[in-house]
């Protein structure tokens, strides 16, 4: 017979009774209302996430979801630039009913992030039964934690996989899945796991392999508590058989392909990968917290006198570490607060508060309340770690030194509103067509629809995600090549070679102006590297003056100038590249 939790012994309100249906309920309203303040902080949109709305809307007016209509085009050989179908399909759908992007992305989001707080509190109260300072422990450590908050916006996918394999996870762990309709939701919450994200299949066996695991090592009951899945595992892997087979098919019969272009782009290397990773994963446990309180509190949650409670709490550490074995071997991931860790904040949360449940009430709640408020001061960029312990563990290359979390938020807020003017620029001022080398091709590529792109890390680029991978690369980004590059490989060739723009007008018939913007762009590191050198012997300028309030929402914040000029290389012969840059 099983012992009372601490909590129970004190009288805590039986499950299910109005006072215990009051509190979760309390619970659930606080816990969304700290994550809506932090998200606040926190919002953002990463440039990547503008290539999945593109791709979307393509699939809904070019009838394929591509992100060039040259791909379409005769001799076109349509590209999956996207590791995340269902999101993908989603934004299609949204898109096909009207629905406005990209501001409907943060709204989306933060209704897939509640959702994560409900799956969890909705297992805690049902299966677990833990005490108030528990409960309280899993959904609080969930809405503070800055990965799990960061990724609560952003525009990509990680969101609604954290859901689903949360969904999925904690599905798994259920005591009993007696009603056929249970089982009907978990195979197709499985289904869809492993169509989020071109990995989830292993998602699903790897979560799968730790539950069963815990079940085997911590329920006490050993092979007889393994029996209780055979039904779910036969649904589970029938609904994702039939999910993988129907994606490998649709893949050949539109792609050509058994698996995205984006998995050709972001795998290879070595030693200097899985060193990136690691330096990720220790910056992750350092700046989040999340991950050392969980692990200080695993020894306690293994040891619980609820058998489901010391499962919970082995298969969530279990997913953890499957998280971070993952991490290290695909070497990170560039963006801010770790997105491919972030997805396991829920795992992390559960196995701190199955520990929390282990200490009486007032101490437990004080810890749960003590670690709720450290766990979002990296969002306002405060830091228990040193910035010394911090910097020396950078896995970024990123030109300009060691930045912070919070400063790499405030970098995609920038690059956002400049990449979007840019973009905007270039669908006033390119022909319909026209084909552009460039590397940050989310929002020019949104926002210049009429634009089509070859792409230097390789995404949508088929040439690039085939070549070999370059030493000194960022994660994800381990193939990029140089504009120059694009003069003698791409298909089709780009006729335009690299794009920026700068404040106010400069125009070529004012020469000494003209001049000075020449010097200043062969001496800017974007294209003064040796690498870059061949651009000045195969394009030209081209220049445009773009008025500003013709490019800006009448929302948009005011800026100190009302015209920027577009600067444009393009593709020439070399008589005339040598003429145009000595002039």
């Amino acid at each position: 017979m099983e012992q009372p939790t601490v909590e129970q012994a004190r009288g805590a309100p039986a499950a299910g009774s109005p006072a215990a249906r009051r509190f979760s309920l309390a619970l659930l309203a606080l816990s969304a209302f700290l994550l809506l303040a932090l998200v606040a902080r926190a919002e953002f949109l990463v440039d990547d996430a503008f290539i999945s709305l593109r791709i979307a809307r393509n699939w809904v007016e070019l009838g394929a979801p591509v992100f060039n209509a040259f791909e379409l085009g005769p001799g076109g050989q349509p590209v999956e630039g996207f590791s995340n179908l269902l999101w993908t399909a989603l934004l299609a759908a949204l898109y096909q009913a009207g629905a406005p992007f990209p501001e409907l992305l943060g709204p989306l989001q933060l209704s897939l992030a509640i959702g994560v707080l409900i799956v969890q509190l909705r297992f805690v109260t049902s299966q677990l039964r833990l005490g108030r300072a528990g409960e309280f422990a899993s959904v609080a450590l969930l809405a503070t934690s800055a990965p799990f908050v960061a990724w609560s916006t952003g525009g990509m996918e990680t969101t609604l996989f954290t859901l689903l394999l949360t969904a999925f996870s904690l599905g798994l762990l259920r005591e009993e899945l007696s009603v056929r309709s249970d089982l009907v939701r978990l195979a197709l919450t499985a289904a869809a796991v492993a169509a989020v994200r071109v990995e989830g299949v292993l998602w699903v066996v790897g979560v799968t392999g730790a539950t069963l695991a815990a079940e085997w090592l911590l329920s006490g009951e050993g092979a007889r508590a393994l029996r209780r899945h055979r039904q779910r595992l036969v649904w589970v892997f029938l609904a994702v058989g039939v999910s993988v087979v129907a994606q490998l098919i649709w893949r050949q019969v539109v792609f050509g392909q058994w698996l995205p272009n984006t998995v050709a782009a972001k795998t290879g290397g070595g030693a200097e990968v899985i060193g990136r990773g690691l330096r990720q994963v220790a910056t992750w446990a350092l700046v989040s917290l999340t991950p050392l309180i969980a692990f200080a509190l695993a020894f306690p949650a293994l040891r619980h006198t609820s058998s489901r409670a010391r499962v919970a709490a082995g298969a969530s550490l279990f997913v953890a570490l499957g998280f971070v074995a993952y991490n290290v071997l695909v070497g990170g991931d560039w963006m801010p607060f770790f997105r491919f860790l972030a997805p396991c904040t829920p795992a992390l949360a559960l196995l701190a508060a199955v520990g929390i449940d282990r200490v009486p009430r007032g101490p437990g709640l004080a810890l749960a309340l003590a670690f709720a408020a450290a766990q979002p001061l990296p969002l306002f960029d405060v830091h228990l770690a040193p910035e010394g312990l911090r910097s020396a563990l950078r896995f970024r290359s990123f030109k300009g030194g060691y930045r912070t979390e919070a400063q790499r938020v405030e970098v995609a807020r920038q690059n956002e509103g400049n990449f979007t003017l840019l973009g905007k620029a270039l669908a006033a001022e390119t022909r319909p067509g026209e084909v552009l080398a460039f590397g940050p091709i989310g929002s020019p590529g949104w926002f210049a629809p009429s634009l089509d792109f070859v792409d230097r890390n390789g995404l949508v680029t088929p040439s690039v995600a085939r070549r070999e991978v370059t030493a000194g690369g960022t994660a994800g980004h381990e193939k990029r090549v140089p504009h120059a590059w694009f003069l003698d490989h791409g298909t089709p060739a780009p006729d335009l070679l690299y794009a920026t723009w700068r404040p106010g007008a400069v125009r070529e018939d004012q020469p000494d102006q003209l001049r000075a913007l020449k010097r200043a762009l062969q001496a800017k590191g974007q294209t003064s590297r040796p690498e870059e050198r061949p651009l000045f012997e195969g394009t030209r300028l081209r220049l445009h003056t773009v008025q500003l309030p013709a490019l800006e929402d009448p929302s948009s914040p005011p800026r100190d100038f009302n015209e920027l000029t577009l600067i444009l290389f393009e593709r020439t012969d070399p008589a005339t590249a040598r003429a145009s840059w000595d002039q």
